[in-house]
């Protein structure tokens, strides 16, 4: 589930925590990997059967599950295709946290991050006078993916597990084309997308074949954005390489509040409505899908931070519920989710999640805690800044 964006929520965010800036590289990235680690299981049991003499031994033999912090970041979930993700998306994208210090971006430093006192990966953070490379790798360095930014712009991203390789370059024409070139090492083919602004906003997205040859540029899909005179977004096609609209998305305002979203597909009508409250933070949103509705209730504290997330499925019995805790520093220490029957209403405590910070606000440990109390997973964490050499 990684990297995780839900589209049309992302493009009128609030932010109620520690900000997120673009210029943050590391801060961006370690979250994303937090998240992950939050939402996802971290480990797998490997049935081993060992033959003897008249009898068959089985045993297990626990392995990392890495391959989620390895992926390009390309990943695009859309709430109408992954219902699923719902609860999970609106939780990231309405607290926006921050679990790193606020000054460790321009550091030259390593971060471990340890499960069960084995290594599972570290990140390597360097920076020069206009550059800044961020490396995550496994203890060992059979898998490991290597970011390139320079004077704030992504450059180069290295994918690499065992003997395949995917190399990612980006070049700028200006302010107003980012190209896009993706190489596989093993299945020998170069992948292409491009994407074209305007006055910084997005006006296309194209999506080329993949091909063998690295000057091919056959058009695979087209998207398209327009505006008002206010640059809000109003309106997104989709074409295909008949440059026939295959969907289309309209977005209504309502005193600069976006109020609904209509997604168009074949014979389909998909739509989001939003509601807010006094402060015009988003209170409600309703996502009608495949001839469903689901709802997510959002609760805020007086310092304007979600207290409480809430998802209704029509037709399921029980709905979920997560509730947020906060330190002085706005940092999230915990997070505890609970089913709601629909029958009793009651609150039933499932699970917990708990995060702890090192002195200078980076994250020390994460760790979840099922409805028995028994720990299900614990990450730790450990800071070592180096010099750049």
């Amino acid at each position: 589930m990684y990297r995780l964006i839900l589209v049309l929520f992302i493009l009128h965010s609030y932010t109620f925590c520690n900000g997120q800036n673009a210029n943050n590289v590391f801060q961006n990235y370690f979250n994303e990997i937090v998240y992950a680690q939050v939402f996802n299981d971290l480990e797998i049991d490997i049935p081993i059967f060992v033959f003897a003499p008249n009898m068959v031994i089985m045993t297990t033999i626990n392995k990392p599950l890495t391959n989620m912090y390895f992926s390009d970041g390309s990943t695009e979930i859309n709430p109408f295709d992954k219902p699923d993700k719902l609860f999970e998306n609106e939780i990231i994208n309405s607290l926006n946290c921050s679990f790193t210090s606020s000054f460790i971006e321009d550091s030259n430093f390593i971060v471990n991050a340890f499960i069960k006192k084995k290594q599972l990966f570290y990140i390597h953070n360097s920076v020069s006078e206009n550059a800044q490379q961020l490396t995550i790798s496994s203890p060992n360095g059979e898998v490991s993916k290597q970011v390139d930014y320079k004077n704030g712009r992504l450059e180069k991203v290295l994918i690499k597990n065992q003997s395949d390789l995917d190399i990612i370059g980006y070049s700028y024409i200006g302010d107003s084309i980012i190209l896009k070139k993706s190489f596989n090492t093993s299945k020998l083919k170069y992948d292409f997308f491009e994407e074209r602004f305007k006055n910084e906003l997005i006006q296309s997205k194209i999506f080329y074949k993949k091909s063998n040859n690295p000057e091919a540029r056959i058009v695979k899909k087209l998207i398209n954005f327009y505006y008002d005179e206010n640059n809000r977004l109003l309106k997104e096609t989709t074409a295909n390489n008949q440059d026939k609209v295959i969907d289309s998305t309209s977005y209504f305002y309502k005193n600069s509040l976006l109020i609904g979203v209509i997604k168009y597909v074949k014979d389909a009508q998909n739509s989001i409505l939003y509601q807010y409250n006094a402060k015009d933070l988003p209170e409600k949103k309703s996502i009608f899908t495949k001839g469903k509705q689901v709802d997510l209730n959002l609760v805020y504290d007086d310092n304007n931070r979600v207290e409480s997330i809430e998802i209704k499925s029509q037709g399921s019995s029980y709905w979920r519920k997560c509730f947020f805790y906060f330190n002085q520093d706005s940092k999230l220490i915990a997070m505890k989710t609970y089913r709601i029957n629909q029958e009793d209403e009651q609150l039933y405590f499932r699970s917990q999640y708990l995060f702890s910070y090192m002195n200078d606000g980076m994250l020390q440990s994460l760790k979840a805690v099922d409805e028995k109390g028994n720990i299900t997973k614990e990450v730790v964490y450990e800071l070592e800044y180096v010099s750049n050499k």
